[in-house]
């Protein structure tokens, strides 16, 4: 998209993957190892045209996110590869005591309610004047569409279904039986497509599990107010980790 336009290589690390968390060197950043001959070339440009995405800062550890980590980071992206470029996204909260490191700072509100109908003008077409009245009827929800990702979600159920939930749970629930569904698709057990909204124990046992499992680490992770953390290392269902790489 735009940022191919800007820069020749763009290296997304998502730093809620513990071998990111562990790294102190670019080498350690660059996974699988067959791709760390990379680095030299990177080296020979001293790293112009190249952006590094550090993806979800808010999602390290406390204790990492409190210690030095990413400034001993970027220093050794700035002694290594001058001339490259680093951003690093995060939810607001978790953004005190990094802006010195940064020459700039963006923060995204979300859709305007111009935007937001311009949006739904452009999927709906025709059906958009319907869509909003409907939307009329449900308060608890518009307040929500700021967030793209609801807007999004909203909008899909509504070309599905041709009609809005009517609580913010539901639309939780709708969101969460459409990555599900997603799922099926993708590992090709269409007999599942059926199943709905809901009815979550009429997927297959195991995937019933970790979903339930997906659940109590996001609710545990709500109660303690800590980022969301996942391990490759955890006993789980391969099910749970593909359901956990999803949007």
């Amino acid at each position: 998209g735009e940022l191919g336009s800007h820069f020749k290589l763009v290296i997304l690390l998502r730093l809620k993957v513990p071998k990111i968390q562990k790294a102190k060197k670019i080498e350690d950043l660059i996974m699988p190892e067959r791709y760390r001959n990379c680095i030299e070339s990177l080296g020979d440009c001293l790293g112009e045209g190249v952006l590094f995405i550090l993806e979800g800062y808010d999602e390290l550890p406390d204790e990492q996110r409190e210690s030095n980590w990413l400034q001993t980071l970027m220093e050794e992206i700035e002694e290594e590869l001058p001339k490259a470029s680093v951003m690093v996204t995060s939810r607001p909260w978790a953004t005190l005591g990094i802006g010195e490191f940064f020459q700039e700072h963006v923060q995204i509100l979300g859709f305007t309610e111009s935007s937001r109908r311009e949006y739904v003008d452009s999927v709906l077409s025709s059906d958009a004047d319907a869509f909003e009245q409907e939307l009329l009827k449900v308060s608890s929800i518009k307040s929500c569409l700021h967030v793209p990702l609801y807007l999004v979600s909203l909008v899909e159920i509504y070309k599905q279904k041709g009609e809005i939930p009517k609580t913010v749970t539901q639309l939780y629930s709708a969101f969460i039986h459409t990555q599900l569904m997603r799922f099926f698709f993708h590992h090709k057990q269409q007999k599942y497509l059926s199943v709905p909204s809901g009815e979550f124990f009429k997927f297959p046992k195991d995937i019933y599990l970790a979903f339930l499992k997906i659940c109590e680490v996001a609710y545990e992770a709500s109660i303690t107010g800590s980022p969301l953390q996942l391990s490759d290392s955890s006993a789980t269902p391969y099910q749970l980790l593909d359901l956990l790489q999803e949007d």
